[in-house]
């Protein structure tokens, strides 16, 4: 019987902020104009409606959302409970060899089980699923027009081991002093540094397997390896320090260890030969000593430059003061533990509770920053229960087909089974994927007394273990580290995870004399004044000052309004039929004459309502038939509005990449839900889409009509804006996606266009910025350049210090900045897995740690069609 163990990412694809509200990558983000709102951060086709909710909603994987406006309350954060239990037991084996010479034993035996007793259990998941998870569920940032004058974080790096690599910051040119002040608390800790004098050394680790020169790669080992090792030699030969270890290669400690250089050789129980051990050769080398002086006199302003090695040392110890305790599961930065928050979710999946913990340099000192957040995992349940619960077959009675092996294989992979058909042999092992033959048909080589013969696997496990395999049309699960020569276990084999004891592990900060507050941090900031909107003269309202980053459309109309007048609508819901899509159609146009557009009466085709799996043959067939009528005309259709079924797995994405980048044809979706009732202010918000994306404009600043913008009021000005949207966690392989936008119409600059290419795995820079964003026009042009960063996928959050100065939702004040970068790299993700055939090109880049992938196989992007490109399609 095997039982699987691996957690997954519960992270929806991150969306950007506008009015201080989320935004996700689909039609129904923001607009220039209407009520903000915070829909779901799945994907979803675009549409109107609106919605208010003071928590956010857990809603399915690909689940669709309409716009509109909604609200949210300010999160609770109550920091975890941290037990303290001790279990430390360890001796040392006295030779004349010095450390290398013997084997320790945790219950103090030569040659003993190096690793947990036998009284200890492991948490019942060890790794990240790679599968689409959850949605996030961890709380986002409210955002806040402010500028921070105590808590401006320092960007952090990661130098490699050794570094003394620092980064070099422009000096900030003065301090703003503009709008309304207000005390706010961020969820950062402040991290006090003893009042002696700190010594940090850092120390290189290599962990092997005895008699190789392969370095160890698992997390998992690695630690054990050198928890036994301190166990056994931290009075001796480490000169009773207690040293702080990552799992890699950096071993911190507070103050010297009595050598520069020493090898130890270490023996752990070998898991899967409960008779046997595993032994390592273990190598510390002295790196260098850190200066705490330098760190000190960044944090008080005497020095530019951030000590990062430093803070990295620091950052290392609050961090691993949880990471060896059993009870919880550290994914990156991030720790998980079913005491926290448990839900079930269906599926076989649960989702757990945690929280995020980083170190960052402020102006107020040394910050602890920690936030709330939440990843699926695997529930510890038979492997057959799980293919049941996954596929909704009764496995007793029902065939899987070939969708739904595809689908286990493809949730399985990478997962932890242990299985028990061999007595008290609880071996462990990996799933690498599924046999393509059922069981009752696999057959494997065997060497039976010196001669290799093909054995079935159910006469094997019959003759070996005296078990009588019940399930033959099942494929059997590949294990094993060799793709080559797999080992094949049947799925029944399998059983329950085992119970755990909990490790409250070691408090490093005393060992290094590092103190953390129990009081959020109380920072000033500012309230930036409002901007005013310039509307069009003709409407009764032709300026508005937000409130609170909401406005709507009562009163006014578009400063430029755009021309709809060829269109036809295709409805691929069941439940919208010809006459409820007139219907909405006609609503639609209304309020789009009503906004100050140019919008035809009639379209050019009937509406027709057509079947999803024939979408792309549909899709063209229609566009060329609108084509032949306009034919006499020279002209092209302007827009298709397509209606979508509530629930359209990767028909909103195959609709968008066959319409942009095949036909060249701009499109409106909208979910058959939100058809049937739609109001007015979900209409209004359609009508903003559209605009945009027939070459209107909702609205300008009022300071750019009047020539009032700083900076970009002297001289004509291009802005810039790029951005890198990732896959989800666990899509190893999957590229990155790069996207830079600019501005067409100075002074107004309301108008952007842009282009996007695929990257590496991962990779943060851009790498053809330089041909996405500029060209080469002479030697001699050497314009002046503005930088603004802003982090996205940052883990600050801002509560207010007095609640009747939140807004209405109990959050600090809000601001809309244009995230239109993200939004066009989100569209070309749309693109990526809308189901694109396989090119197979390469793309090869960093990656986001050494154990994911450094390079990919990737699919090349289309091109969105000329006639397309030039307008702002991706709003």
């Amino acid at each position: 019987m095997s039982s699987y163990q691996r957690g997954r990412g519960a992270y929806g694809r991150g969306g950007r902020f506008h009015a201080g509200r989320r935004y996700d990558n689909q039609d129904e983000g923001p607009s220039a104009s209407s009520n903000w709102r915070r829909p779901s951060p799945q994907r979803h086709p675009e549409s109107g409606g609106s919605s208010t909710s003071s928590n956010w909603r857990r809603l399915p994987p690909h689940h669709p959302e309409s716009g509109g406006s909604s609200t949210s309350s300010n999160w609770r954060r109550p920091p975890p409970d941290h037990p303290e239990k001790a279990h430390n037991r360890s001796t040392t084996d006295p030779t004349t060899e010095g450390p290398s010479a013997g084997y320790v034993g945790l219950r103090g035996q030569r040659g003993g089980y190096m690793g947990p007793s036998s009284q200890q259990r492991h948490p019942p998941r060890e790794l990240p699923l790679k599968i689409r998870a959850p949605p996030r569920v961890e709380q986002e940032a409210a955002g806040l027009e402010v500028q921070i004058s105590q808590l401006a974080i320092q960007p952090a790096t990661q130098p490699s081991s050794g570094s003394t690599m620092e980064v070099k910051l422009p000096s900030k040119p003065g301090r703003g002093t503009r709008g309304e002040k207000l005390r706010i608390k961020a969820n950062h800790f402040l991290v006090e540094l003893p009042e002696k004098e700190l010594q940090v050394d850092h120390y290189n680790v290599v962990i092997t397997r005895a008699g190789t020169d392969r370095p160890v790669i698992s997390l998992e080992t690695n630690r054990a390896v050198m928890s036994a090792l301190v166990r056994a030699y931290r009075e001796s030969y480490l000169g009773s320090r207690l040293p702080v270890y990552d799992g890699r290669s950096n071993l911190y400690t507070a103050g010297p260890l009595p050598f520069k250089r020493q090898s130890f050789r270490i023996a752990l129980l070998h898991e899967n030969q409960p008779q046997g051990m595993r032994e390592f050769e273990v190598k510390i080398v002295h790196v260098g000593t850190l200066n705490m002086k330098h760190l000190e006199m960044f944090l008080a302003g005497r020095r530019p430059n951030a000590p990062q090695d430093t803070i990295q040392a620091l950052d290392i110890v609050l961090a691993e003061c949880l990471s060896i305790r059993d009870d919880i599961v550290k994914v990156e930065r991030s720790f998980f533990s079913d005491s926290f928050l448990r839900i079930n979710l269906g599926g076989g999946l649960e989702m757990w509770g945690g929280f995020y913990q980083t170190l960052h340099p402020t102006q107020m000192g040394l910050s602890l920053n920690l936030d709330t957040t939440a990843k699926a995992f695997y529930q510890s349940r038979f492997v057959l229960g799980y293919v049941s619960s996954l596929t909704g077959r009764d496995l007793d009675s029902e065939v899987l087909t070939p969708d739904d092996i595809a689908k286990v294989r493809k949730n399985l992979k990478g997962v932890k089974v242990v299985v028990t058909h061999q007595g008290n042999i609880h071996r462990k092992y990996r799933i690498s994927g599924l046999t393509a033959q059922a069981t009752r048909n696999l057959t494997f080589s065997c060497n039976i007394r010196g001669t290799i013969t093909r054995t079935r696997v159910v006469d094997h496990f019959r003759e070996t273990y005296n078990y009588t395999i019940r399930y033959l049309n099942l494929p059997c699960l590949e294990v094993g580290s060799d793709p080559k020569r797999p080992i094949y276990l049947p799925m029944e084999v399998n059983t329950n995870n085992r119970a755990y004891e909990r490790d409250n592990g070691v408090n490093f900060s005393e060992e290094f004399g590092l103190s953390v507050s129990e009081r959020t941090t109380t920072i000033q900031a500012r309230v930036l004044p409002t901007p005013v909107l310039k509307y069009h003269n003709l409407g009764a309202e032709k300026e508005c000052k937000p409130t609170s980053g909401v406005w709507n459309m009562r009163n006014k109309k578009l400063v430029n309004g755009g021309k709809v007048n060829f269109w036809y609508c295709i409805s691929f819901s069941p439940n919208i039929g010809a006459d409820i899509a007139g219907w909405f159609c006609n609503n639609l146009g209304d309020m789009c004459r009503v906004s100050g557009m140019e919008f035809a009466r009639n379209p050019i085709l009937p509406h027709t309502v057509e079947q999803s799996n024939k979408l792309e043959a549909v899709l063209k067939s229609h566009y060329q038939e609108a084509t032949d009528v306009l034919s006499r005309q020279n002209k092209t259709p302007d827009l298709l509005i397509v209606i979508l079924p509530d629930k359209n797995g990767n028909l909103y994405g195959d609709v968008k990449r066959i319409c942009e980048t095949e036909i060249g044809l701009v499109t409106q979706c909208c979910l058959a839900k939100h058809v049937k009732r739609a109001n007015p202010q979900m209409l209004a918000n359609l009508a903003l889409k559209i605009n945009v994306k027939v070459g209107g404009k909702n609205t300008v600043l009022a300071d750019a009509i009047t020539r009032e913008v700083p900076v970009v009021r002297r001289l004509p000005t291009i802005i810039f804006g790029a951005d890198v949207t990732h896959p989800l966690p666990g899509e190893d392989t999957t590229p990155s996606i790069a996207a830079v936008v600019a501005s067409q119409d100075w002074p107004d600059i309301a108008t952007y266009v842009g282009l996007y290419r695929v990257q590496g795995h991962r990779q943060e820079i851009i790498s053809h910025l330089g041909e996405m964003a500029c060209k080469q026009l002479s030697t001699d042009y050497m314009p002046a350049i503005t930088f603004i960063v802003v982090q996205k996928r940052h883990h600050t959050r801002l509560f207010p210090y007095d609640y009747r100065a939140a807004d209405r939702s109990g959050n600090v004040p809000p601001v809309p900045p244009a995230y239109y970068a993200h939004h066009f790299a989100s569209r070309a993700r749309l693109y990526y897995d809308s189901g694109m055939p396989d090119s197979g090109s390469f793309v090869a880049g960093p990656s986001a740690s050494r154990d994911e992938a450094s390079s990919s196989k990737v699919k090349q992007l289309p091109a969105v069609k000329d006639n397309v490109k030039n307008v702002m399609f991706y709003c």
